[in-house]
């Protein structure tokens, strides 16, 4: 009789356990922008950014500005970091360089260069935008822990506004650097380092919830212009995020189930 409760209490546990891992692999659905679900939040990047050290310069043009190393913004009590990058290969094959974030009404911008070299039009617009003309642009998003990234907004566009979108493994940890990465053709690829195959968004609208298709847990989103192409400029706006959902009611149902079982083996002890 003891043998058969231990064996009926470990098969229990056994498939609890198996739901937990299922369950936890699915990220929750927020409706796309939050759907009222309290474990979801929006950041705003169109204010309240935080920013890293300054670089101020005069580009090509004679256009003055400000662009900075890295961003930071705070909402439901996480914390959104960013930092940005940029490809010589409109595929990104190149590798990925340093890049510069400049904070706007629209959005977040990403400049390659800022100091009125040649060809350095990057604090003029359209290019101090994320764009996809001469260097590739790239805003990667960390988030302060691993979430299921809903949908976003782009603020302000100009020609084209094709986005791609990469999701980071949810195993990744925190303060992962891309330089020297590049989306293929080298060997630190954003595939190596657990990245989503890109899923392009093409012609997104301005200040518009666009879901993010396929849903996946991460810590990181990766944003872009469509590779390819060459006419895509477009200020990033705001994120929304979900954080994964527990297995509903597994600890719950486990412990009823157990004391259901001990009643039951109490009651043919009286009997």
């Amino acid at each position: 009789m003891k043998n058969t409760f231990a064996k009926l209490i470990f098969g229990m546990i056994t498939v609890l356990a198996s739901g937990s891992a299922s369950a936890t692999s699915t990220p929750p659905d927020c409706s796309g922008g939050g759907g009222g679900n309290p474990a979801c939040t929006t950041w705003n990047l169109t204010s309240g950014v935080k920013t890293g050290v300054a670089y101020s310069g005069t580009d090509a043009n004679g256009h003055s500005g400000t662009v900075y190393d890295s961003a930071s913004v705070v909402a439901g009590g996480h914390t959104l970091s960013m930092r940005a990058y940029a490809s010589t290969d409109s595929n990104g094959a190149a590798a990925f360089t340093k890049a510069y974030i400049g904070t706007y009404g629209g959005g977040i911008g990403v400049s390659n260069c800022y100091d009125g070299s040649s060809g350095c039009n990057e604090l003029t617009s359209p290019d101090h935008a994320i764009d996809s003309n001469g260097k590739h642009d790239f805003l990667l998003l960390e988030f302060d822990s691993v979430v299921s990234a809903q949908a976003f907004q782009i603020g302000w566009s100009d020609t084209d506004s094709d986005v791609e979108l990469w999701t980071g493994s949810a195993s990744a940890a925190a303060g992962l650097d891309l330089t020297g990465a590049c989306v293929s053709g080298c060997v630190k690829t954003l595939t190596s380092l657990g990245f989503s195959a890109g899923t392009n968004h093409e012609g997104v609208a301005v200040d518009t919830n666009t879901a993010i298709n396929p849903l996946s847990n991460s810590r990181y989103l990766l944003v872009s212009g469509q590779l390819g192409e060459s006419n895509d400029y477009f200020k990033f706006k705001s994120v929304t995020a979900c954080l994964p959902l527990p297995v509903p009611g597994t600890v719950a149902l486990f412990g009823v189930a157990l004391l259901g079982m001990l009643g039951l083996r109490r009651t043919r002890k009286l009997f």
